[in-house]
C-alpha cells in the first residue's frame, strides 16, 4: 500500500461505485495515511462519509467533524453546509443547524446556487419569510425553473396569490 497510493485509491473508488462504503472507507483512510493532502482523496472520502453516516450511525460522529473541518478550509461549499446540517439535525442539535443556516448569509458575496440551497434547508426548518428573502435574492440573478417555482410555491403557501400566478 505505502508504495502504491494511487492504487489504493483505485480500490477506494471502485469500492464506492459498487456500494461497498465501509470498505471503501479503510481503503481511503489508507490513502491519507500515505497523501493527507491529496484531494482526490479528500472528495471521495467525503462521498464515502456522506453515504456511510447515512446507513450507519456509528460514522455520525466522524462525519460531523469531517465536514466541519472541510468547512473550515471551503466555507463557501454547499454540499459540505448541507451535511453537516443534516448530521446536526439528525443528533436533535437545533441550535448547531441553524447557526450553520445563518452563516450563509453574513457573506455578501453568497452565489446564488448557495443562497438556493440555503433557502431550501430554511424551508426544511419552517422558516418561510426568511426562504422567501433568500429566493427573491436568487431570482434577481437566475430565473431558472426550480427557483421560480419554489418561490412561487411559497408565496402561495404564505397567501401571497397574485405574486404566486405572476412567478407561474
Amino acid at each position: 500500500a505505502e508504495q502504491y497510493p494511487s492504487q489504493i485509491y483505485g480500490i477506494a473508488l471502485v469500492c464506492w461505485k459498487l456500494e461497498e462504503f465501509v470498505l471503501s472507507y479503510q481503503y481511503i483512510n489508507q490513502t491519507f495515511s500515505m497523501r493527507p493532502d491529496d484531494e482526490a482523496s479528500l472528495k471521495l472520502k467525503r462521498q464515502i462519509l456522506s453515504s456511510l453516516w447515512r446507513k450507519d450511525n456509528k460514522y455520525v460522529p466522524e462525519a460531523i467533524t469531517f465536514f466541519r473541518m472541510w468547512l473550515y478550509d471551503n466555507p463557501k461549499d454547499m454540499f459540505a453546509r448541507r451535511e453537516l446540517y443534516l448530521l446536526y439535525r439528525t443528533q436533535s442539535d437545533q441550535q448547531q443547524a441553524s447557526t450553520l443556516l445563518d452563516e450563509v448569509t453574513t457573506d455578501s458575496n453568497t452565489a446564488p446556487e448557495s443562497l438556493y440551497h440555503y433557502a431550501c434547508m430554511l424551508i426544511d426548518e419552517g422558516r418561510e419569510p426568511e426562504a422567501i428573502d433568500a429566493l427573491e435574492k436568487v431570482y434577481q440573478h437566475n430565473q431558472e425553473h426550480a427557483v421560480v417555482h419554489k418561490l412561487a410555491q411559497l408565496k402561495q403557501k404564505i397567501g401571497d396569490y397574485h405574486a404566486a400566478i405572476r412567478l407561474y
